[in-house]
């Protein structure tokens, strides 16, 4: 089976590998693909060409270019990237009828470093599967193919060997693709020089010169090679006669396809048969490669982007924190952990938000409640009291302390989140939480309280780092400075591993009384990144992975940043402002063999938190 095909997921139309190739055999495929070469050597043939692909060698091979690739000393690590040209047609085309060509024996070509940066973005979205990483690779994919279209749509002849044409005149370039493209499509009918002097609206002398000049060879040449190029998929058919084939991609006889075989391919179309026919990839000679594990794919990718940086700006990229954790699944835990709360409750905050207040709590895990009187509080004391034990709550009944305590905005920001899951996991104690700010009405007012829900009942980033530590009830398999790894109890396998970010700075703004812009200043100006890569092994099955990412940008506090910080704000319609607030969330599985790797990228202050399940 010469044509391979493509299965792409409903969702995201690339294909990637990462493998370590020996042999992948003869194919073709409908769509784009290009090969990059991380690491080693490669030797592919494309057509009629062999070319030697050393590390940062890429290659584009357009659709229906039967190619090959074969391992030449040593290992290597390549890149194969496959994109659904029927999805990215609505962007591009003409992508199904494009002619790239990325192969330039000038390595230091600015077009090719960024062609490869991209490729390097695309990779590494895809390896570290952030929040999102879909619509990332595809957004970058377009911005691949816009450069392909732009520096790579146009290949020449370097004696024998198709290369990329290095023009860099854009009309040219443009006209030239566009008459490649049609002797490619219309190769097997009869073209004439006239015929596209007239689709171009050019002499046919000035027409001439054009494709020799840019191509290296006349337009008679150049139709006799597309024709023979295209001829080694259905010739490689051993049921197809040689004349047959001749007669199918346009040649008047089987003696001057021949002809035209013999100089391109350096033998007969029957000895290349001979040579090539048992060498086509098949369900009896499948390809031989290794898939090349994440943790060692993101190490390289991120090394040689930091390399194509340093040449494209002259120094090397900077960033703050890169760690790399390999955790054993079976492993005996450090400790267990089984946070505990004891959630401060009034009965204004019933009166405020009725019976979601007993699911709030719940996701609490069971904490205690600590009922708080005082004053006229408008809803008996008894009632809530008798309702919450109802539901089996803890209560202990407590008179209000009257001492209003300081004001620090930290509290509202994301930046108390890193802190609070940094002391509960490390502590022992209970932790005491206040329900809600005070205060009544349906407006968002922020005012430094301490409360993880305003006072109409949005919840604020603490609210979501305290359930998020609720659930961690199991095995601390390890921890640090800014992860933690637990394994869940119960009885299928699964795991929450949590990554945060933060400073001196971040952390004492939630402990001191700072002004509502210090406290803008301090989170939105924090500039420290880390990329933790966290490996399970001893692991295999389905795995469901379902990542939650916390940040500035979606929380209670960057509403009121958005709007100037209002002392109250109340919308005028009400479709679901809450979920604003919530954290943002994505959902993927993976097939896990002997580990999984799972990838956090922070780039502010705030936190990510992974859920690996078996399914």
């Amino acid at each position: 089976m010469l044509a391979e095909k493509i299965a792409y997921a409903d969702d995201f139309p690339i294909n990637i590998k990462i493998v370590n190739i020996t042999e992948y055999p003869l194919h073709f495929h409908q769509d784009v693909e290009l090969v990059y070469v991380l690491k080693g050597e490669l030797e592919l043939k494309n057509g009629s060409c062999v070319y030697r692909m050393p590390e940062g060698s890429v290659f584009a091979s357009n659709g229906h270019e039967v190619h090959s690739m074969y391992r030449t000393k040593g290992d290597n690590i390549t890149a194969i990237i496959q994109i659904s040209n029927a999805f990215f047609s609505q962007y591009f085309p003409r992508l199904s009828r494009s002619c790239y060509r990325t192969y330039n024996p000038d390595r230091t070509d600015p077009n090719l470093d960024y062609l490869r940066k991209v490729l390097l973005l695309i990779l590494l979205n895809y390896l570290k599967k952030s929040l999102h990483y879909k619509q990332e690779c595809i957004d970058l994919t377009i911005e691949l193919i816009d450069c392909l279209d732009r520096h790579f749509n146009l290949f020449a002849f370097n004696g024998e060997t198709i290369v990329n044409s290095g023009s860099d005149d854009p009309v040219q370039v443009e006209r030239v693709s566009r008459i490649i493209e049609y002797i490619y499509a219309e190769h097997a009918r009869k073209i004439t020089l006239d015929d596209l002097a007239d689709m171009e609206h050019l002499s046919t002398y000035y027409l001439s010169h054009l494709i020799k000049d840019n191509i290296g060879m006349s337009f008679r040449d150049f139709l006799c090679f597309a024709r023979v190029e295209l001829s080694e998929i259905p010739l490689l058919d051993m049921r197809r006669k040689i004349h047959t084939v001749a007669r199918e991609v346009g040649f008047s006889t089987a003696a001057y396809y021949e002809k035209f075989f013999l100089r391109w391919f350096g033998r007969t179309p029957e000895q290349h048969r001979e040579l090539y026919g048992a060498r086509v990839k098949s369900a009896i000679y499948p390809e031989k490669m290794e898939r090349v594990n994440d943790s060692s794919s993101i190490s390289i990718v991120r090394r040689t982007l930091s390399f194509i940086d340093s040449q494209i700006t002259g120094q090397e990229s900077v960033s703050n924190l890169k760690l790399d954790l390999i955790v054993d699944a079976a492993k005996r835990e450090i400790k267990v952990l089984r946070p505990f709360f004891r959630v401060i409750v009034t009965p204004e905050d019933y009166r405020m938000l009725g019976p979601r207040l007993f699911f709030l709590l719940r996701e609490l895990g069971e904490p205690q409640v600590l009922l708080e009187t005082g004053g006229d509080d408008g809803t008996p004391k008894q009632e809530l009291e008798k309702q919450l034990r109802a539901r089996g709550f803890e209560v202990t009944v407590q008179a209000a302390s009257g001492l209003a305590a300081a004001q620090a905005y930290g509290l509202d920001t994301v930046a108390c989140v890193p802190l609070l899951l940094y002391k509960g996991i490390l502590g022992n104690e209970p932790i005491h939480i206040r329900l809600r700010d005070p205060g009544e009405g349906d407006e968002l007012r922020l005012r430094g309280e301490a409360g993880i829900l305003t006072s109409c009942g949005i919840p604020k980033p603490s609210y979501y780092g305290y359930t998020a530590l609720a659930k961690m009830q199991g095995d601390l398999l390890t921890w640090g400075k800014h992860y933690a790894v637990v394994r869940l109890d119960g009885q299928r396998q699964i795991f929450m591993i949590t990554a945060y970010n933060y400073d001196t700075a971040t952390n004492q703004l939630c402990s001191r009384s700072a002004t509502l812009h210090e406290a803008e200043d301090i989170v939105y100006k924090f500039n420290n990144e880390i990329d933790l890569n966290v490996t399970l092994s001893r692991l295999k099955g389905r795995f469901a992975v379902t990542k939650y990412e916390l940040t500035s940008q979606n929380s209670a506090f960057d509403l009121m940043n958005k709007l100037g910080y209002p002392e109250v704000f109340s919308p005028a319609v009400d479709l679901g402002i809450a979920a604003y607030c919530a954290p943002k969330v994505d959902v993927f599985t993976e097939n896990v063999e002997e580990s999984l790797m799972v990838n956090f990228s922070l780039r502010e202050v705030g936190a990510e938190f992974a859920v690996i399940q078996e399914i």
